[in-house]
């Protein structure tokens, strides 16, 4: 076959069979495929025997850093779409507790008065 760029000719590489492209297993291998997975014994875990760590500030910046380097190299248009959806619901709570505020002392205010609603 003729390449279009060059005009020489391509030659395809052989196919190896499938018998000869895999290598033979290891006796490891051979020993843990072999063995159902019942039969391996797992050691007893128990969710309420654990280490107890002290997290200080330090401690969080060291997990923060690795765990958003993560998430920005998974996507880093969903990140920035994260981060700012997470800004904005923190500049709309306290609007939302202040409109509360003043709607009670409307209605508060509007009760002494007794000038209604």
């Amino acid at each position: 076959m003729l390449s279009p760029r060059s005009g020489t000719a391509r030659v395809r590489p052989e196919r190896r069979s499938d018998a000869s492209a895999a290598p033979p297993p290891t006796q490891a291998a051979a020993t843990h495929a072999a063995a159902p997975q019942a039969d391996r014994p797992t050691p007893p875990s128990d969710p309420w025997d654990h280490v107890e760590v002290a997290l200080s500030p330090r401690r969080l910046l060291e997990l923060l850093r690795p765990a958003l380097r993560l998430v920005w190299k998974a996507s880093p248009r969903e990140t920035i779409h994260l981060v700012v959806t997470q800004i904005l619901t923190g500049l709309v709570l306290p609007a939302q507790v202040l409109a509360g505020k003043w709607a009670l002392d409307s209605i508060f205010d509007a009760s002494r008065t007794d000038a209604g609603l």
